[in-house]
């Protein structure tokens, strides 16, 4: 009897851990909602174009873990790339926020970066702007304004690495043909107006 009680709880055990790690696969590799991008560059945004280089943009949720995976990827991206592209991070900030809000150890990070300005999009306006639902997403824009990509530049939610949206944007940035130019987008929403309350799986902090 003893023996039977044992087994059982093992094996309930076994499956409860199974259960938990299957689920947290699934969420990480669960994509965002994609943006609905403008296909020129919207003339109500505030940002300037850069006609003479390609504009890439990077949507970000300051408080999501996730975040720092897409600027790990975004980092490898601009090296090689600096004098052809002019990369801004935009740090969304929802209304109603406190003051100071968006300032986190990712946007630090994104401070620290070479060749990037970081920007806080207050009351979301950019980000509305250009329809843009999920952290981690990429708009690259060519220097005649024309959006060549829209997605992420992640595998997963928080896993930095080789990936298809990276690829397909040093693809453009040679003068080459990606094969596809749309990616998922890995991420926390940022339409959620509390993101201190972050999907299950992906807990934000309460303090930066």
């Amino acid at each position: 009897m003893g023996k039977a009680v044992f087994v059982l709880g093992l094996t309930t055990w076994l499956a409860v851990v199974a259960l938990g790690f299957g689920g947290l696969a699934v969420y990480e590799s669960r994509p965002g909602l994609r943006a609905v991008a403008p296909q020129n560059w919207p003339v109500r945004s505030r940002l300037a174009r850069d006609p003479d280089r390609w504009t890439l943009l990077l949507f970000l949720h300051p408080r999501c873990p996730c975040s720092q995976a897409s600027l790990q990827e975004l980092e490898e991206l601009l090296p090689g790339n600096a004098a052809r592209l002019r990369a801004r991070i935009i740090c969304n900030k929802p209304k109603g926020v406190p003051e100071g809000w968006e300032k986190t150890a990712t946007w630090r990070q994104a401070m620290a970066m070479k060749n990037v300005e970081v920007i806080c999009d207050e009351n979301e306006g950019e980000r509305a702007c250009f329809g843009v639902a999920t952290s981690g997403q990429v708009l690259l824009y060519d220097p005649n304004g024309e959006l060549r990509y829209s997605g992420g530049i992640t595998r997963s939610r928080g896993h930095p690495g080789a990936n298809a949206g990276r690829a397909a944007i040093e693809s453009l940035l040679r003068g080459e043909s990606p094969r596809s130019n749309r990616q998922p987008v890995f991420g926390c929403p940022l339409v959620d107006p509390e993101t201190f309350r972050c999907e299950k799986g992906c807990p934000c902090p309460e303090k930066p």
